[in-house]
């Protein structure tokens, strides 16, 4: 079963919304905080299920584009990273899945003015997704 694009990130913040709601400890530092919060708990969920799996790799993703929004570009490099070792690990190197977080780097090494590493993700990105799903 792949990962979803953005279903993850939605569950999060549904959640987080809720635990806000409830006034829930931990929430009160802001939405990237308590998302953070939120992520890392999921990740260690996912962990205790094993070290390769989709669910886990879908919530390092998450993490990786939260840092890059805060500008924590080597905390998502690494997210970002060991989400895609899983992720070629459990679903294959032409997964769909794999183009999505290959994008992610691009954005982030673009973001970082890493152009030349930028564009070979991004290029590595779309033949994917046109392997996939066609031009």
């Amino acid at each position: 079963m792949g990962l979803k694009p953005g279903w993850w990130f939605d569950e999060l913040r549904m959640r987080w919304e809720r635990a806000e709601a409830d006034e829930k400890a931990g929430f009160k530092q802001g939405p990237a905080d308590g998302a953070e919060n939120l992520i890392h708990a999921e990740i260690e969920q996912a962990e205790r299920i094993g070290s390769l799996n989709p669910r886990l790799a879908g919530s390092l993703n998450e993490l990786g584009i939260l840092y890059a929004k805060h500008h924590k570009y080597q905390q998502a490099e690494r997210m970002f990273q060991r989400s895609l070792g899983i992720c070629v690990a459990v679903l294959g190197s032409d997964h769909p899945d794999v183009a999505v977080i290959l994008k992610n780097l691009g954005i982030l090494k673009a973001s970082q003015r890493h152009y030349a590493e930028a564009d070979l993700l991004l290029k590595q990105s779309l033949l994917l997704t046109n392997r996939n799903f066609g031009a």
